[in-house]
């Protein structure tokens, strides 16, 4: 038996975090099929899953966790950890997204018979279709549109070195929780 080499990946906390992307998928499961199960709609609203949010739990939940791990990836040398976080969350989420827009261009757009334009693949191939003012292929993709934002932020906070003095990521996170509940 061969031993496992030892990784700087924290698998409890992944395991949260998968927790909380299966919450956000169950929401929109039942976003869309609890309105047959309870047609009256005074009943809908009072079920559970509507009465808990736990859409809303499990993204607020993820980026929480993500906030946390991320130090990790910037962690370690100086040189080149810039470059590497990067290439790291590049190949993470772009091919897996790309993959998805696919789908979602053929079961959706096209399925529908919905206008495909150039701009409209151009745009969302970047993650940041708002930016570039398309439609996204899907609405979900504002998530990701966030953690791009989040992800260039992180590494903005890292390269000024604010991320070094503890005071600083506190207080972004007691800043960025105070928006949350205001919002």
């Amino acid at each position: 038996m061969h031993a496992r080499p030892a990784s700087n990946r924290l698998a409890h906390v992944d395991s949260l975090r998968a927790v909380a992307a299966l919450l956000v998928a169950c929401a929109h499961l039942w976003q869309r099929f609890l309105p047959f199960a309870h047609p009256d709609q005074m009943t809908f609203e009072k079920s559970w899953p509507r009465y808990f949010d736990f859409g809303i739990t499990g993204v607020i939940v993820f980026f929480s966790i993500s906030g946390f791990v991320i130090y990790g990836t910037l962690r370690g040398p100086r040189e080149g950890a810039g470059r590497r976080f990067v290439v790291s969350r590049f190949f993470r989420l772009f091919p897996a997204y790309w993959a998805s827009m696919v789908g979602g261009l053929i079961f959706i757009w096209w399925w529908q018979g919905l206008p495909i334009t150039g701009a409209l693949v151009a745009g969302n191939a970047t993650m940041l279709p708002t930016s570039f003012q398309p439609q996204q292929v899907m609405c979900l993709y504002w998530t990701l549109e966030n953690e791009v934002a989040f992800y260039r932020w992180c590494l903005f906070n890292w390269r000024v070195g604010a991320l070094a003095r503890p005071p600083v990521p506190a207080g972004l996170v007691v800043g960025v929780s105070l928006y949350c509940c205001a919002g």
